[in-house]
């Protein structure tokens, strides 16, 4: 999915309740999508933070670190989101609990 400011950006954004808090992996470790030839990709971190904030949504990026530290929990965010990659094997377990 990509969330570029565009209507169907838009469109998925506005799904989420009024006020989510959303919590988003902040990795560089990237993993380029197999259907995709793109040389250069991002995570586009400031995009989309760019875009849930404008929508009225509180956004935190947590790092490997932060999710081993236990800060992904159902009772601070809403919503998590993994852009571009897959999160290291340490922490699959803690987000599996998160969903």
């Amino acid at each position: 999915m990509n969330f570029d400011g565009s209507s169907d950006s838009q469109a998925l954004i506005s799904q989420l309740s009024h006020d989510a808090r959303v919590a988003i992996y902040d990795e560089d470790n990237l993993t380029v999508p197999v259907i995709s030839d793109a040389q250069i990709i991002t995570n586009n971190l400031t995009e989309i933070t760019t875009l849930l904030e404008a929508a009225g949504h509180s956004v935190d990026l947590l790092t490997e670190e932060d999710i081993l530290d236990h800060e992904l929990i159902t009772a601070d965010y809403d919503v998590f989101i993994i852009v571009d990659n897959i999160p290291r094997p340490s922490i699959f377990n803690l987000i599996k609990e998160f969903s």
